[in-house]
């Protein structure tokens, strides 16, 4: 399979192909396998929306500030190169306090949203890596994060009649636990067009400890205050 195709001046990577086609079956499955009713659905699915849109202008502005040399000597040069995984971190910096202010603005369900986010980005990671599986030569890091993902979707779909927010964080556990022994192993990990250093997930799973730290003094505290 070639790496790009011609559309008359366009040139459209298959990287990409499969990065749309990949989320659009994430958030069409993410529907059928969702444990919220059919309207509820269809808002969260609108939210997610407007956060992947959000993560895409991250991800130009975020290119540009890496760039800010080239950018202002030849700027279409900048905005036509694939962004590198230094703005996937900074993208990912900004995008983090947008969507707590989003979401304190719109007065969302935290717990609701994160499940939603998740879901799609497990689902659609499936479908991308076992694209990537299929025509790719070094299939190993795929095939392992293949692995990965298909165990946290099992988890999740297990647990989903729990609280959300204990099925989330279950979730997010296994991912991250998985993907930092990946990357250990394999001195790298990717999330879609990006790869991703071993220094991300050692972060993110002091974030993950931290969300177990503040979710088990209140689950304490409720279990204490029914007897």
């Amino acid at each position: 399979m070639p790496n790009a195709w011609m559309l008359g001046p366009l040139i459209i990577q298959r990287s990409f192909v499969f990065l749309g086609v990949s989320l659009l079956l994430g958030v069409i499955l993410f529907q059928v396998l969702s444990p919220f009713s059919k309207s509820y659905v269809k808002q969260l699915t609108n939210e997610i929306s407007s956060f992947f849109f959000a993560f895409v202008i991250s991800i130009w502005i975020a290119k540009i500030v890496v760039n800010i040399g080239t950018f202002m000597n030849d700027p279409r040069a900048v905005l036509a190169y694939p962004s590198n995984s230094h703005a996937f971190y900074l993208a990912f910096a900004f995008i983090l306090p947008y969507s707590k202010l989003h979401v304190y603005r719109r007065d969302l369900n935290i717990n609701h949203i994160g499940t939603a986010l998740f879901y799609v980005f497990i689902l659609s990671s499936i479908f991308f890596e076992f694209s990537n599986t299929v025509v790719e030569q070094n299939v190993a890091v795929h095939v392992s994060q293949l692995g990965i993902l298909v165990a946290t979707l099992i988890i999740l779909l297990g647990t989903q009649n729990s609280l959300t927010r204990l099925s989330l964080y279950i979730g997010i556990t296994v991912f991250t636990v998985g993907y930092f022994v990946l990357s250990s192993i394999f001195a790298h990990t990717h999330i879609f067009l990006y790869t991703v250093d071993t220094w991300f997930w050692v972060i993110s799973l002091i974030i993950v400890s931290l969300l177990w730290f503040r979710l088990y003094p209140t689950g304490l505290k409720t279990r204490g205050s029914n007897r």
